[in-house]
């Protein structure tokens, strides 16, 4: 499992088996507020990596992404634009 603090949100990575064969893992991503304790998020992925580091790092990556979107919509929807 990976862990990371980004924004004040905490990134998980935990990796599920690749049940086709081909690849050994799959990377679930759960995001939460660092106040709260339930998960804002969980991120099922839909790719596949050969080792747990690859699968950590694009988890954490698109952990980071979805925190940097729900952020920018926020600010849009306090400045008074619509959101996307």
């Amino acid at each position: 499992m990976a862990v990371l603090r980004y924004n004040d949100h905490y990134i998980s990575v935990f990796l599920t088996p690749d049940k086709s064969g081909n690849s050994s893992c799959i990377p679930f991503v759960e995001i939460r507020h660092k106040h709260d304790h339930g998960p804002v998020a969980r991120l099922m992925l839909d790719e596949a990596f050969a080792t747990a580091i690859e699968a950590s790092v694009y988890g954490l990556k698109r952990g980071k992404q979805w925190i940097d979107e729900k952020l920018a919509a926020s600010k849009a929807l306090k400045a008074g634009g619509a959101v996307k």
